[in-house]
Order: structure tokens, then sequence, then C-alpha cells
């Protein structure tokens, strides 16, 4: 990221980074060593890891992974359970990655749930992950980023340099 950092003048570089392994106090030394570098455009996705395949426990030099203890998952994330699941919803339910029909269709179709979800204060902002790549990331750019403009929800300016003077 510094190296990116010091390429670049006006994108912000985001990390996404595990405290799962990772001291979250070291973790945030190194990323404002980053936002120092890029004068404030860095920023930090925190995530926990969940190890299904033993991989990230080995990646570590861990002898066993830390599970973690999510009390109130069920409460706010209700499981439906079918007898036949697909395999994309398989791979949902062991990852935590989860996919929604609303986020697939048209670029009006995609524009009008996203800002649904905006002004019924649902979300502050998304983070989204095209299904393919470049294709569906220009796809969002070129078709559904307009439309979010041009009903005032996504900015085509931003003033200043830093994450905290853009937001």
């Amino acid at each position: 990221m510094a190296a990116l950092a010091g390429a670049t003048s006006r994108i912000g570089l985001v990390a996404t980074a595990s405290t799962s392994y990772i001291e979250p106090f070291n973790l945030a030394r190194l990323l404002m060593s980053v936002d120092h570098i890029s004068k404030g455009r860095a920023g930090w996705n925190i995530v926990t890891t969940r190890d299904l395949s033993g991989n990230p426990t080995r990646n570590f030099g861990a002898e066993e992974h830390l599970e973690h203890s999510f009390p109130d998952f069920q409460k706010h994330h209700p499981v439906i359970v079918r007898d036949n699941p697909t395999l994309r919803e398989l791979y949902s339910m062991l990852t935590g990655a989860f996919s929604r029909d609303e986020l697939v269709g048209t670029p009006d179709k995609i524009a009008n749930t996203l800002e649904r979800w905006f002004r019924e204060e649902a979300t502050d902002g998304f983070m989204l992950m095209a299904p393919s790549l470049p294709d569906g990331l220009e796809d969002f750019v070129d078709l559904v980023v307009p439309i979010l403009q041009s009903r005032g929800l996504v900015r085509s300016e931003y003033e200043g340099d830093t994450f905290i003077q853009r937001a």
C-alpha cells in the first residue's frame, strides 16, 4: 500500500486486515504509517478470520484457530434451513458471503435497491465485489454509478485530499 500511496494522489487505499492473527494495535500502527505516507488516504476494513480449511492458521504459524463467539448472530441474521440448498447457498453459509437477487438485474433495478437501502438507513455505504473483473466492475461504474449520481447519491467530484475531508 505504501508503494501505491507514492504512485497515486487521488485514490483511497483501503486494506482488509484480520485481527484474528495480528494484534489490532500492530495493524493500526502499520496502517497509520500508510495513512501518513498517503497524506490521509488510507482506510482499514477490519475483519476477523473464519477458518474452515486450516489454511489461515497455518499461514500465520499457529497450531489452532481461535474461534470467535457470535452470541447474537442468530438473533440478527436468521438462518433459513432448506432441504436442497444450491451450491451458491452452501458457499454463502460456509463463508459468510452473500448474494442478493435484488442486486442482479438491470442498472435501474440495482440502483433502486441501493437507493432504497441507503434512504431507509439500512446502510451508509457499500463494499461491492464484482462477479467478474474487469467486466463486472466496468459495468457497475459505467451503468449504475451514473444513475446514482443523477439521484444525488454518488458524487462526481470530491473536494479535499483525505478521506475525512471527502466525507
